[in-house]
């Protein structure tokens, strides 16, 4: 007898290597941001020359961040594939070489048969830091040696040392500036050679190391005074990271005794200190309980003391 019924047919199709092929493999690529969140629209380019035939994608990510290549032919260690976007910064990997090994977040992927290969790169808009190096009367003060180092790393040079997303050794111009473009958030230790340049570092206009957020705009003014051999470089800071300025910081030891007031960028500077030795530092401020901590003071120590609200 024929039924009346109807029939509900479902197919489900999956391009080739997604469905899991013998002999090919898929790509799965994920563009995030520093908060974590899709970034839609970045260019992702996907080469191997030692797969035959070659491979040669450019194709941009969906509104989830993402994009899925499949049919891959297996290759171990030989897909290079670079993020970008314009306003952004950009990530890729690199090729090993005798002076340089990426780490693995930053080495070549592989595609293998009948599996599927995820990678996630982390983009956001870029950041500009501006460098400023001043006398302690405000006037710029030129040609100031600096190193600025962040802590991303993509991989190790042939001694083994980290090889830095910015590990800079330059100088200020003549008017005292410095500029940089296209920066990636992160962490970023800034210092001056004393010895070398005849400077110390007296106050910067925010806590170091350097917080640089994506999309922002930074200036750092950094005040300078005659090199010493033996200073104590304080910060004051409250539970949330902030400056906390007309702070009292006595620094003392049997025959000595110094007290200064913190900046409005919560800093003191004791130049120059006589002897190698250990100190006790107090610190006293309206609504904050006093700190109390020892301290060896040498060559351009620098110390942050948090403070607890009371």
């Amino acid at each position: 007898n024929l039924s009346t019924r109807p029939v509900l047919l479902i197919t489900q199709i999956a391009p080739s290597g997604v469905e899991g092929g013998s002999s090919l493999g898929t790509l799965i690529f994920n563009a995030l941001n520093a908060a974590g969140e899709a970034v839609s629209g970045a260019t992702v380019h996907v080469t191997n020359s030692d797969v035959s035939p070659a491979v040669d994608i450019t194709t941009t990510t969906n509104n989830q961040g993402m994009i899925t290549i499949p049919g891959l032919l297996a290759s171990v260690g030989t897909y290079k594939i670079s993020v970008s976007k314009t306003g952004y910064t950009s990530e890729q990997t690199y090729d090993q070489t005798a002076s340089f090994i990426p780490n693995v977040d930053h080495s070549h992927l592989s595609a293998e048969n009948a599996n599927t290969t995820t990678k996630t790169f982390y983009i956001d808009t870029v950041s500009s830091l501006t460098i400023k190096t001043e006398d302690d009367s405000g006037d710029e003060l030129g040609n100031i040696a600096y190193r600025i180092t962040g802590t991303k790393k993509t991989g190790v040079d042939g001694s083994g040392s980290a090889v830095y997303v910015l590990n800079d050794a330059a100088t200020t111009d003549g008017f005292g500036i410095s500029t940089y473009n296209d920066m990636t958030w992160d962490s970023y230790a800034f210092s001056i050679d004393g010895a070398a340049t005849g400077h110390d570092i007296k106050e910067t206009s925010a806590v170091l190391p350097l917080t640089i957020d994506p999309g922002t705009d930074t200036t750092l003014t950094v005040t300078l005074v005659p090199h010493a051999d033996n200073t104590l470089h304080v910060t004051i800071l409250d539970s949330g990271g902030a400056f906390v300025p007309n702070a009292s910081v006595q620094l003392t030891r049997p025959g000595y005794d110094q007290t200064q007031l913190s900046s409005v960028n919560g800093q003191v500077f004791f130049t120059p200190i006589e002897d190698v030795a250990e100190y006790t530092i107090t610190v006293t401020a309206a609504g904050f309980v006093q700190a109390v901590q020892l301290v060896t003071v040498d060559s351009g120590v620098r110390l942050q003391v948090n403070l607890t609200g009371v």
